[in-house]
């Protein structure tokens, strides 16, 4: 599943949110994107961590078990207990 990460320079994931689908009444559809906080980046990414837009349990899960490695020019999501 697709997600917007939020993090800050040190790779700490401070939001997660699920990529919002939007249709619209023409039959177009475009995407809710999340705005980076001051001094923050959000990154685009598949995970297999969530099953469905709404599964808060996974996106608790990627909040407290991932992090951002890479940053800025090859940022990736990587588990915390593989990070080293």
């Amino acid at each position: 599943m697709r997600i917007q990460v939020e993090y800050d320079g040190d790779g700490r994931i401070t939001a997660v949110a699920g990529v919002v689908a939007i249709e619209h009444s023409d039959g177009s559809v475009s995407r809710a994107s999340r705005v980076a906080r001051p001094s923050h980046y959000v990154l685009e990414v598949d995970t297999d961590e969530m099953s469905h837009e709404r599964d808060t349990d996974g996106l608790r899960r990627i909040l407290d078990s991932y992090l951002i490695a890479g940053h800025p020019r090859e940022a990736k999501l990587i588990r915390r207990d593989t990070a080293g």
